[in-house]
Protein backbone atom coordinates (compact mmCIF):
# COMPACT_ATOMS: atom_id res chain seq x y z
CA UNK A 1 0.00 0.00 0.00
CA UNK A 2 1.42 3.39 -1.03
CA UNK A 3 1.26 6.55 0.65
CA UNK A 4 -1.88 7.83 -1.04
CA UNK A 5 -3.67 4.41 0.05
CA UNK A 6 -2.59 4.77 3.21
CA UNK A 7 -3.62 7.70 4.13
CA UNK A 8 -7.34 6.84 2.41
CA UNK A 9 -6.92 4.28 4.30
CA UNK A 10 -6.41 5.27 7.73
CA UNK A 11 -8.64 9.07 6.99
CA UNK A 12 -11.89 6.64 6.33
CA UNK A 13 -11.04 4.22 9.67
CA UNK A 14 -10.68 7.31 11.39
CA UNK A 15 -13.83 9.08 10.26
CA UNK A 16 -15.89 6.18 11.63
CA UNK A 17 -16.73 6.47 15.11
CA UNK A 18 -16.70 10.52 15.34
CA UNK A 19 -19.68 9.88 12.45
CA UNK A 20 -21.19 6.80 14.33
CA UNK A 21 -21.38 8.95 17.15
CA UNK A 22 -23.11 11.70 15.92
CA UNK A 23 -25.04 10.08 13.94
CA UNK A 24 -26.43 8.35 17.53
CA UNK A 25 -26.64 11.45 19.01
CA UNK A 26 -28.73 13.02 17.08
CA UNK A 27 -31.62 10.29 16.11
CA UNK A 28 -31.43 10.20 20.69
CA UNK A 29 -32.65 14.00 20.06
CA UNK A 30 -34.67 12.91 17.28
CA UNK A 31 -36.75 10.54 19.29
CA UNK A 32 -37.61 13.33 21.76
CA UNK A 33 -38.80 15.55 19.11
CA UNK A 34 -41.62 16.52 21.08
CA UNK A 35 -40.00 19.00 22.90
CA UNK A 36 -38.39 20.31 19.84
CA UNK A 37 -39.43 22.97 17.64
CA UNK A 38 -40.53 22.19 14.32
CA UNK A 39 -37.57 24.38 12.81
CA UNK A 40 -35.35 22.29 15.15
CA UNK A 41 -36.72 18.75 14.56
CA UNK A 42 -36.09 19.64 10.23
CA UNK A 43 -32.92 20.65 10.96
CA UNK A 44 -31.55 17.53 12.86
CA UNK A 45 -32.92 15.34 10.44
CA UNK A 46 -31.16 17.33 7.63
CA UNK A 47 -27.95 16.89 9.85
CA UNK A 48 -29.00 13.58 10.01
CA UNK A 49 -28.94 12.80 6.30
CA UNK A 50 -25.92 14.12 5.75
CA UNK A 51 -24.26 12.49 8.55
CA UNK A 52 -25.68 8.88 6.77
CA UNK A 53 -24.16 10.23 3.65
CA UNK A 54 -20.52 11.32 5.00
CA UNK A 55 -20.82 8.04 6.91
CA UNK A 56 -21.50 6.35 3.33
CA UNK A 57 -18.61 8.12 1.71
CA UNK A 58 -16.31 6.69 4.41
CA UNK A 59 -17.14 3.31 3.96
CA UNK A 60 -16.86 3.37 0.13
CA UNK A 61 -12.97 4.70 0.40
CA UNK A 62 -12.28 2.16 2.98
CA UNK A 63 -13.54 -1.03 0.32
CA UNK A 64 -11.40 0.83 -2.35
CA UNK A 65 -8.21 1.49 -0.20
CA UNK A 66 -8.24 -2.13 0.97
CA UNK A 67 -9.26 -3.22 -2.36
CA UNK A 68 -6.25 -1.07 -4.48
CA UNK A 69 -3.66 -2.49 -1.47
CA UNK A 70 -4.71 -6.19 -2.28
CA UNK A 71 -6.82 -6.82 1.29
CA UNK A 72 -9.24 -9.04 1.17
CA UNK A 73 -10.95 -8.69 4.25
CA UNK A 74 -14.26 -10.34 3.19
CA UNK A 75 -14.36 -14.12 3.09
CA UNK A 76 -15.62 -15.64 -0.55
CA UNK A 77 -18.49 -17.94 -0.02
CA UNK A 78 -21.38 -19.94 -1.78
CA UNK A 79 -24.12 -16.96 -2.02
CA UNK A 80 -27.62 -18.02 -3.12
CA UNK A 81 -28.11 -14.59 -5.45
CA UNK A 82 -31.88 -14.22 -5.38
CA UNK A 83 -31.53 -13.64 -1.11
CA UNK A 84 -29.36 -10.95 -1.49
CA UNK A 85 -31.02 -9.27 -4.50
CA UNK A 86 -34.63 -9.62 -2.33
CA UNK A 87 -33.45 -8.16 0.67
CA UNK A 88 -31.50 -5.33 -1.34
CA UNK A 89 -35.34 -5.28 -3.51
CA UNK A 90 -36.97 -4.88 -0.06
CA UNK A 91 -34.73 -2.57 1.44
CA UNK A 92 -35.04 0.60 -1.20
CA UNK A 93 -38.83 -0.55 -1.89
CA UNK A 94 -39.44 2.39 0.48
CA UNK A 95 -37.76 4.70 -1.86
CA UNK A 96 -39.53 2.78 -5.10
CA UNK A 97 -43.05 3.73 -3.69
CA UNK A 98 -42.69 7.43 -2.40
CA UNK A 99 -41.29 8.16 -6.16
CA UNK A 100 -44.39 5.58 -7.57
CA UNK A 101 -41.69 3.33 -9.12
CA UNK A 102 -42.64 0.18 -10.51
CA UNK A 103 -39.71 -1.73 -8.94
CA UNK A 104 -39.56 -5.66 -9.91
CA UNK A 105 -37.27 -8.34 -9.34
CA UNK A 106 -37.48 -11.44 -11.96
CA UNK A 107 -34.99 -14.57 -11.29
CA UNK A 108 -34.15 -17.95 -11.40
CA UNK A 109 -34.36 -19.83 -8.25
CA UNK A 110 -31.15 -21.61 -6.61
CA UNK A 111 -28.40 -19.78 -8.11
CA UNK A 112 -25.38 -19.62 -6.11
CA UNK A 113 -22.41 -17.29 -7.05
CA UNK A 114 -18.72 -17.06 -5.35
CA UNK A 115 -18.65 -13.93 -3.50
CA UNK A 116 -19.31 -12.82 0.01
CA UNK A 117 -22.96 -11.63 0.83
CA UNK A 118 -21.95 -8.61 2.24
CA UNK A 119 -20.23 -7.30 -0.51
CA UNK A 120 -23.16 -8.26 -2.74
CA UNK A 121 -26.11 -6.70 -0.79
CA UNK A 122 -23.74 -3.54 -1.09
CA UNK A 123 -22.91 -3.55 -4.96
CA UNK A 124 -27.41 -4.20 -5.55
CA UNK A 125 -28.06 -1.37 -2.87
CA UNK A 126 -25.54 0.90 -4.85
CA UNK A 127 -27.22 -0.19 -8.15
CA UNK A 128 -30.77 -0.10 -7.13
CA UNK A 129 -30.40 3.66 -4.96
CA UNK A 130 -28.94 4.95 -8.61
CA UNK A 131 -31.62 3.34 -10.80
CA UNK A 132 -34.49 4.68 -8.32
CA UNK A 133 -32.50 8.11 -7.79
CA UNK A 134 -32.33 9.00 -11.89
CA UNK A 135 -35.64 7.11 -12.93
CA UNK A 136 -38.55 10.13 -13.01
CA UNK A 137 -41.78 9.24 -11.33
CA UNK A 138 -43.97 6.78 -12.55
CA UNK A 139 -41.17 4.92 -14.03
CA UNK A 140 -40.01 1.41 -13.89
CA UNK A 141 -36.59 -0.45 -12.33
CA UNK A 142 -36.76 -4.25 -13.74
CA UNK A 143 -33.86 -6.83 -12.07
CA UNK A 144 -33.50 -10.03 -14.00
CA UNK A 145 -31.19 -12.85 -13.37
CA UNK A 146 -30.66 -15.52 -16.11
CA UNK A 147 -27.92 -18.46 -16.13
CA UNK A 148 -25.75 -17.32 -19.60
CA UNK A 149 -23.32 -20.48 -19.52
CA UNK A 150 -21.91 -23.67 -17.58
CA UNK A 151 -20.63 -21.35 -15.26
CA UNK A 152 -21.96 -17.78 -15.27
CA UNK A 153 -24.60 -16.06 -14.82
CA UNK A 154 -25.66 -12.50 -15.78
CA UNK A 155 -27.45 -10.20 -13.45
CA UNK A 156 -29.26 -6.89 -15.85
CA UNK A 157 -30.49 -3.91 -13.31
CA UNK A 158 -32.58 -1.98 -16.05
CA UNK A 159 -34.26 1.63 -15.88
CA UNK A 160 -36.24 3.49 -17.97
CA UNK A 161 -34.84 6.86 -16.52
CA UNK A 162 -32.61 10.14 -17.80
CA UNK A 163 -29.94 7.94 -18.97
CA UNK A 164 -26.12 8.72 -19.68
CA UNK A 165 -24.81 10.73 -22.33
CA UNK A 166 -22.09 9.10 -24.27
CA UNK A 167 -19.54 11.84 -23.03
CA UNK A 168 -20.15 10.55 -19.84
CA UNK A 169 -20.44 7.06 -20.42
CA UNK A 170 -16.61 6.31 -20.69
CA UNK A 171 -15.87 7.83 -17.65
CA UNK A 172 -18.90 6.55 -15.81
CA UNK A 173 -16.40 3.89 -13.50
CA UNK A 174 -13.96 6.62 -12.61
CA UNK A 175 -13.72 7.45 -8.90
CA UNK A 176 -15.63 10.83 -8.69
CA UNK A 177 -16.68 11.17 -11.49
CA UNK A 178 -20.64 12.65 -11.97
CA UNK A 179 -22.46 12.63 -14.98
CA UNK A 180 -23.46 15.76 -16.33
CA UNK A 181 -27.36 15.01 -15.28
CA UNK A 182 -26.17 13.95 -11.07
CA UNK A 183 -23.93 16.89 -10.52
CA UNK A 184 -26.48 18.33 -8.45
CA UNK A 185 -27.32 14.59 -6.52
CA UNK A 186 -25.67 14.24 -3.31
CA UNK A 187 -24.22 11.62 -4.23
CA UNK A 188 -19.61 11.27 -3.93
CA UNK A 189 -19.41 9.64 -7.70
CA UNK A 190 -17.79 6.23 -6.07
CA UNK A 191 -20.95 4.09 -6.15
CA UNK A 192 -19.62 2.88 -9.06
CA UNK A 193 -16.55 2.23 -8.79
CA UNK A 194 -17.51 0.11 -5.67
CA UNK A 195 -19.19 -2.05 -7.82
CA UNK A 196 -16.95 -2.37 -10.70
CA UNK A 197 -13.96 -3.10 -8.05
CA UNK A 198 -16.42 -5.87 -5.58
CA UNK A 199 -17.39 -7.50 -8.80
CA UNK A 200 -14.15 -8.02 -10.27
CA UNK A 201 -12.60 -9.38 -6.74
CA UNK A 202 -14.97 -12.11 -7.39
CA UNK A 203 -14.05 -12.89 -11.01
CA UNK A 204 -16.82 -11.10 -12.41
CA UNK A 205 -17.25 -8.68 -14.91
CA UNK A 206 -19.80 -5.19 -15.51
CA UNK A 207 -20.90 -3.40 -18.32
CA UNK A 208 -23.00 -0.60 -18.67
CA UNK A 209 -25.17 0.37 -21.50
CA UNK A 210 -27.45 3.48 -21.56
CA UNK A 211 -29.36 6.43 -23.79
CA UNK A 212 -29.96 9.70 -22.62
CA UNK A 213 -33.92 10.32 -21.83
CA UNK A 214 -34.31 6.86 -22.77
CA UNK A 215 -32.68 4.64 -19.50
CA UNK A 216 -29.40 2.67 -18.29
CA UNK A 217 -28.91 -0.94 -18.42
CA UNK A 218 -26.10 -2.78 -16.21
CA UNK A 219 -25.63 -6.05 -16.48
CA UNK A 220 -23.47 -7.88 -13.89
CA UNK A 221 -21.97 -11.19 -14.44
CA UNK A 222 -20.72 -13.55 -11.75
CA UNK A 223 -18.79 -16.63 -11.41
CA UNK A 224 -21.19 -19.56 -10.87
CA UNK A 225 -20.08 -21.54 -7.26
CA UNK A 226 -19.84 -25.34 -7.70
CA UNK A 227 -20.67 -25.97 -4.02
Amino acid sequence: MNAQERFAADAAHELRTPLAVIQTQIEVLLRGQETLSTKTQHTLASVLDETKSLTTITEDLLVLAREDAGVKSLTMDAVLISDVIAEATRDVQPIAQNKDIALKFEHASSIKVRGNRNGLKRIFMNLLDNALKYTNPGGHVKIFVEKTSSNLIAVSISDDGVGVSKTDLSHIFDRFYKADNARQSSGSGLGLSIVKQLVESYGGSVALESELHRGTTVTLRFILSSS
